[in-house]
């Protein structure tokens, strides 16, 4: 299955490798401005794991999510509503997506799956 990870920190890195490891074709997607992607695209690992050479890595949302069957979304729980708003411009709004991520929107006190 083709599968957008979004979110390039512990979670969902580890949720890239795995679906990658388990024969999936992932695409994993994290913003050009953080942190945890620069280093991917530098060295493709982090402090916790090195990604399988087929996971591809994107910074351009609209791109990674038009690949795919299946977005997978890990963000923190105060960055999904910018998440989605940023996602509604992308034409890709119809994709299934499966949010794995646990909390409250805490401006509020929703849950992230009314958020969404």
């Amino acid at each position: 299955m083709k599968i957008t990870v979004v979110g390039c920190g512990r979670w969902g890195s580890f949720i890239a490798k795995y679906l990658a490891d388990a024969g999936h074709d992932i695409t994993l997607y994290g913003r050009a401005s953080s942190a945890n992607m620069q280093e991917f695209l530098r060295e493709r690992k982090n402090q916790w794991m090195t990604l399988p050479a087929d996971v591809r890595l994107s910074t351009e949302l609209a791109d990674a999510a038009s690949k795919s069957e299946l977005i997978l979304v890990s963000v923190g729980s105060q960055q999904l509503r910018g998440f989605f708003e940023e996602y509604r411009q992308t034409g890709c709004e119809t994709k299934q997506f499966c949010l794995c991520m646990k909390g409250l929107e805490i401006t509020t006190g929703k849950r992230l799956s009314v958020v969404a």
